[in-house]
């Protein structure tokens, strides 16, 4: 496990939401990294989905007032489509919050629509080591989260091209309050792409040696490649499932439109066109649909919005490519769990992107906004085989570690060491604790302040008259929906302790699976070796057998044969010459039968030329020295040796004793000593 700084006590995060949104989903996957490695962290909100005990969020009436401010000034004024745009017109005394003060990091996130700038530069003038994520461009314009545009004029940063003239000096003055407030303030800036650092530079407010690049992390016990994807049937191999989706299909940003474009250039495409009436390619969409609905060239099968990681990474898993047309972004989270999943993502080279996707290695990529490359890409992925092929292993073979949480947070606690290496929490207490909600005095900004109150005098007429509308009765009601609310939410704190059980049970299964399959995957291998082994063993154990017969079959062997049989009666010695002679005919016949079919089949192999074959001299000579070492060969052996002449049928006698005394003083000495293995 890394190591973490010794005098670093804790960290608190501050992220508008907890877990809604892609920012806030990243932020509370570095709180979790934190928490594995054994950091003291914790989060304060404005908005909590989560009930646990590390969560605080903030309330005050101004929150509402601030939503109405946007629904009703900012809303009305922005193209439909058009990317999210937040001012902030109220301040919050951020170190009243008993956490944000005791803690000894601060790390902002995504804090739109909660904090102002001024907030942040009075936590760096009280000592606070401020860390800040940059999950879009909000921290560094006039309100546009992504600034849209590449000229890189003043009206770009403060996203006047992204409203109507009523707020263009809202904006104005928002991007000047930022640079005024952050000016030669400590703000340690973590970009997750080298791209959000380049803008954040090139924007002005932040300065170079401030920014750091750390991407983000993802639980690779979630989202990992499936090891079973290459063993597919066979009538789906063929088959390509795309997958399109965002939080928001009709943000623009998002790349719907040239997504569209692009699948309309490929129906051109008379094979692309076949091949999807066959039901050869289908696409699977996700998120908040605009109001519109969809308009794709191709059927679609629309999943709605995807709650939970584990069903997004069985979705991505069992995909054959992600498809991802956003034309300006951070470090989209949904590429990055695709190439962890071993999915290969098919792209715009934009944005962080480029970061995690090489072109013709984990993916393909097209220039930014260029809906033609982007269909030849889609065409060759759909129609090529191989390639998609080799895009799935190149994926699959994707580094995890990488990617971990682990590692997001190790290379970032790194940080707070050498940016602060004199934090020292000893001048800190324990963090104490904290109530779920903590009620907090905001004020608002001057320059926002006739439209603010005109706000907050329609919230306060809006809760007075719903108030003089409630009798007794209801306020007796509303305390008992307070406490039903309180018991709820105790409901829910023990469900989410039994799903963060479960969750954990849920790993250790995945963990004993992949074991299982490990165990699986080595018997199997050492069950072929010794199967292998044991048909080597059958197969030297029969040419043994048929040499071992082969030399059964000679003419001395049947003739010793014959000898020993007969000896065994006074009878077997009287017709014992005819039975030699006999036996002597038979051989005779065996030898031509066998020059015949050697006749009738010239390429036939005879069996005495396998002794030559590799792997098989040893054991047909062991087999051969067994057999010639039995009675009947010997005794065999000596009778055709001696019967080619007169000389020798009178030495056959002493001759046929001599083998018979050997073979007896053999048998006896094998008898008295142990057996040895013979050579």
């Amino acid at each position: 496990m890394p190591l973490i700084p010794k005098k670093m006590k804790s960290v608190v995060h501050i992220s508008t939401s907890d877990q809604w949104g892609g920012a806030a989903i990243a932020a509370w996957r570095l709180h979790e990294g934190m928490q594995g490695l054994g950091v003291d962290s914790r989060v304060v909100c404005r908005r909590p989905s989560s009930v646990t005990r590390d969560v605080s969020s903030l309330t005050t009436p101004l929150f509402e007032a601030l939503d109405l401010f946007n629904q009703e000034l900012v809303n009305p004024v922005q193209p439909e489509g058009a990317t999210l745009f937040s001012l902030s017109p109220i301040s919050l005394p951020l170190l009243d919050h008993p956490w944000i003060a005791a803690a000894d990091v601060i790390h902002l996130h995504w804090v739109a629509q909660f904090i102002a700038p001024e907030d942040i530069a009075e936590l760096c003038k009280a000592g606070k080591t401020v860390f800040w994520t940059f999950h879009d461009q909000w921290p560094y314009t006039g309100g546009c989260h992504y600034i849209g545009g590449s000229t890189r004029h003043e009206s770009d940063w403060d996203g006047s091209a992204q409203i109507g003239p009523s707020i263009h000096e809202f904006a104005r003055l928002e991007l000047q309050r930022k640079k005024q407030a952050f000016k030669d303030m400590p703000i340690h800036v973590i970009a997750p792409s080298r791209w959000m650092a380049e803008e954040a530079v090139a924007s002005g407010v932040f300065r170079q040696e401030q920014v750091h690049v750390v991407p983000y992390g993802i639980n690779t016990s979630v989202f990992y490649p499936s090891r079973f994807k290459g063993n597919a049937p066979k009538e789906d191999q063929h088959k390509v499932d795309l997958l399109f989706g965002c939080q928001c299909v009709g943000d623009l940003r998002k790349g719907y439109n040239e997504f569209r474009q692009a699948l309309i250039l490929c129906m051109l495409d008379a094979r692309f066109s076949a091949a999807v009436a066959d039901r050869l390619i289908r696409i699977q969409t996700f998120g908040e649909l605009p109001e519109s609905g969809m308009d794709l060239p191709i059927p679609v099968t629309h999943l709605g919005m995807l709650l939970g990681e584990l069903k997004v990474a069985e979705l991505l898993r069992s995909s054959s490519a992600f498809i991802c047309p956003t034309l300006e972004d951070n470090l989209p989270n949904v590429v990055m769990e695709s190439l962890a999943c071993g999915c290969p993502v098919v792209a715009f080279a934009t944005g962080g992107v480029p970061d995690m996707v090489t072109h013709d290695k984990n993916g393909l990529l097209a220039p930014k906004g260029d809906c033609e490359a982007l269909s030849r890409h889609l065409i060759d992925f759909c129609l090529d085989e191989p390639l998609r092929q080799r895009l799935r292993n190149h994926t699959r073979q994707t580094n995890l570690e990488n990617y971990s949480l682990e590692t997001q947070a190790t290379r970032i606690l790194e940080l707070y060491e050498v940016v602060s290496p004199t934090l020292d929490g000893t001048n800190h207490s324990t963090i104490p604790d904290c109530p779920p909600s903590l009620p907090i005095n905001a004020k608002i900004i001057p320059h926002f302040g006739t439209e603010m109150t005109l706000m907050l005098l329609k919230v306060k007429d809006l809760l007075e008259s719903r108030c003089s509308a409630q009798s007794e009765e209801s306020t007796t009601k509303l305390a008992q929906a307070w406490d039903q609310i309180s018991q709820i939410q105790q409901q829910l704190l023990e469900a989410q302790k039994q799903l963060i059980q479960r969750d954990n049970e849920y790993k250790l299964l995945l963990l004993q699976l992949r074991q299982t399959q490990d165990e699986l995957e080595a018997y199997f291998l050492d069950n072929r070796r010794l199967t292998h082994s044991n048909a080597k063993s059958q197969l030297s154990a029969e040419k043994e057998r048929l040499k071992a017969q082969q030399i059964k079959q000679q003419l001395s062997y049947r003739l010793g044969s014959t000898i020993v049989t007969k000896s065994r009666s006074f009878g077997g010695w009287l017709g014992m010459p005819f039975s030699l002679i006999r036996e002597t005919i038979r051989y005779r016949d065996h030898l031509k039968n066998k020059l015949s079919q050697k006749n009738q089949d010239p390429q036939k192999k005879g069996p005495g030329k396998t002794a030559g074959r590799p792997g098989t001299t040893n054991a047909s000579d062991a087999a051969v020295a067994r057999v010639k070492q039995q009675l009947s060969y010997r005794i065999g052996n000596a009778f055709v040796r001696n019967a080619r002449s007169p000389v020798g049928w009178i030495r056959l006698p002493f001759a046929v004793a001599g083998e018979i005394i050997n073979f007896k003083k053999t048998k006896t000495k094998l008898k008295g000593k142990p057996q040895r293995s013979s050579r």
